[in-house]
């Protein structure tokens, strides 16, 4: 059995069912080494009955009734009403002893960094949970409904997090742990940049999760709405109707210099093609469905997956005063389009997606309520 004393005059005990512990309670502290008399005497006892078998693998946590009454209205009615453990909860206070609440469907680190924040017993919490923990712990705060209270330390998590994985392609299964934990903490700025660093690092589409059996998918996730991931897909359909309209802008114009003898635009877009073939681009479906938006945003000097640029000046001219040689776009490097499109797309990264408007399906948009700012897309080769 271990025990953590989180609150030296707390009257309540609750018990976890695993032996494991977050960081900040893996080392004696002054609180968990000071321990009274009435707690030791508590031990061996519960107040429900259950056997000792598995007193090995439980922790017992020491805290204030009254902190988590506040907090949860869950354990307020848990503890106050009329329910079995309120009644027993009463009985011990009576006697002056401590009642112990066993909790065993909770996760053991997450309940203990969710009761550390309650009680503001914030000296030795890690500043940087692990994403399974978050996940956890969003599970938690859900459960006994207290989401509110993970606003400021999970903005300092997910804030460290991110820092952390800025230059870095950090795996998708934590990137969707964390963009949970955000929506659940109702952390505008954050969902955003997680949201972000998912469609920079995830193959294909994000509904192509629904094809896969893992519990972290965001399609079907208990903690969020159904249409979460179809909202961050559409946004990911406009990136990839752009970033198309600009690839293939090239090939739509109506060119000087493509007929009547005059080739150098016919072979200028037809490098331009075959270095599109070399970087994987092409052929090509529309949705990307092969690709990782950070590969076709950053590949050499230039940004993207396009090397050097190509313009029809490259290519001579054998026509006697062509009229090739009139056209302004002579200049212009065939990815130029490409390149402003991808600067713009880049732009778009503090205003991918807003939590406000995935929750009220675009109303908070509607009424000017929205606390990111939106930034309209702009396509280039339009």
């Amino acid at each position: 059995m271990t025990e953590v004393i989180i609150d030296r005059d707390g009257d309540l005990r609750l018990k976890l069912p695993s032996r494991h512990q977050p960081e900040e309670a893996s080392e004696p502290s002054e609180q968990q080494t000071d321990k009274d008399p009435v707690s030791e005497a508590a031990d061996s006892k519960t107040s429900d009955g259950d056997d000792d078998k598995d007193e090995t693998e439980s922790t017992l946590v020491t805290v204030s009734s009254k902190v988590l009454s506040v907090a949860s209205p869950v354990f307020k009615a848990m503890l106050g009403g009329k329910f079995r453990e309120g009644a027993e909860f009463a009985a011990r206070r009576a006697a002056a002893e401590q009642y112990t609440l066993s909790l065993p469907e909770d996760d053991a680190e997450s309940t203990l960094v969710l009761l550390c924040v309650l009680h503001h017993n914030l000296a030795g919490l890690s500043d940087r949970p692990g994403p399974e923990v978050l996940e956890n712990l969003a599970f938690t705060c859900d459960k006994y409904q207290c989401t509110h209270v993970l606003r400021y330390c999970g903005a300092l998590w997910m804030g460290n997090w991110l820092a952390d994985n800025r230059s870095v392609a950090p795996p998708v299964e934590d990137v969707c742990r964390m963009l949970v934990f955000a929506y659940v903490a109702d952390l505008p700025l954050e969902f955003n940049d997680a949201a972000w660093k998912l469609l920079m690092y995830h193959v294909g589409p994000i509904s192509s999760t629904r094809k896969e059996k893992s519990p972290l998918a965001l399609v079907d996730h208990p903690l969020l709405r159904d249409d979460v991931a179809d909202y961050i897909d559409k946004r990911r359909a406009e990136f990839c109707e752009a970033f198309h309209g600009a690839m293939m802008a090239p090939l739509n114009k109506d060119w000087v210099s493509l007929s009547d003898g005059c080739f150098r635009a016919a072979k200028a877009v037809g490098a331009y093609v075959k270095r599109l073939r070399s970087c994987g681009l092409m052929p090509h479906d529309l949705s990307f469905s092969r690709h990782k938006f950070a590969s076709l945003f950053s590949s050499g000097s230039h940004d993207m997956m396009v090397p050097s640029p190509i313009t029809t000046e490259d290519y001579t001219c054998s026509l006697y005063n062509c009229r090739c040689k009139a056209d302004l776009r002579q200049h212009v490097p065939l990815t130029d389009c490409l390149r402003r499109q991808v600067n713009e797309l880049r732009e778009q990264k503090d205003s991918f997606v807003c939590l406000d408007c995935v929750k009220t399906d675009g109303q908070s948009k509607t009424d000017g309520k929205c606390r990111r700012k939106h930034k309209p897309l702009q396509k280039f080769w339009m």
